[in-house]
């Protein structure tokens, strides 16, 4: 109340729009106290780890790492690894705010994994068989399941996919 009026002031809804950074330990960090259950599952069933040593591992082990954030937390981190010009690991894991952000990150997603795809002629991974937000992005993103096959630390099922690009081998 200003002068004895009542004032009167529109909120404005602030979007929170995701954007790509280079990821750091503290992206790590923080996803890996926030990590969608089913992302927590897959680590703990491959490899009998939490979701921070996941972050690490894949963090450490690749050679681009990938942040997606907004203002308010670090949403997902993917990363690659392997050598330019040959076939290379993909990962992702998210926490749940990725269903936020999902029709934007699709769209934006598949034209970057088409990018590193030319980069890395052969993609590949495998995820549990039990995540689907996992499967739904991988099929999007035009990856081909290959088999199924019980892996892992609790011997539980897991999907090989893969990701080819006929661009690499035709301009080689």
């Amino acid at each position: 109340m200003q002068n004895g009026k009542v004032s009167t002031t529109n909120s404005h809804h602030k979007t929170h729009k995701p954007y790509m950074r280079i990821t750091s330990l503290k992206d790590c960090e923080e996803l890996g106290k926030n990590l969608r259950k089913a992302d927590l599952q897959e680590c703990q069933a491959y490899g009998n780890i939490d979701g921070l040593q996941a972050l690490l591992i894949g963090y450490l082990n690749s050679n681009i790492c990938i942040s997606i954030a907004d203002d308010k937390s670090v949403i997902a981190i993917f990363g690659i690894c392997g050598e330019i010009n040959q076939p290379a690991t993909i990962w992702m894991l998210a926490s749940d705010r990725l269903s936020e952000i999902s029709r934007k990150f699709l769209r934006e997603n598949k034209k970057l994994i088409d990018y590193l795809n030319q980069q890395y002629p052969l993609l590949h991974n495998v995820c549990d068989a039990r995540n689907d937000v996992h499967i739904k992005w991988l099929k999007w993103c035009g990856f081909t399941f290959i088999n199924k096959q019980n892996l892992g630390y609790q011997n539980k099922p897991f999907y090989t996919f893969v990701r080819t690009c006929a661009f690499h081998s035709l301009h080689r």
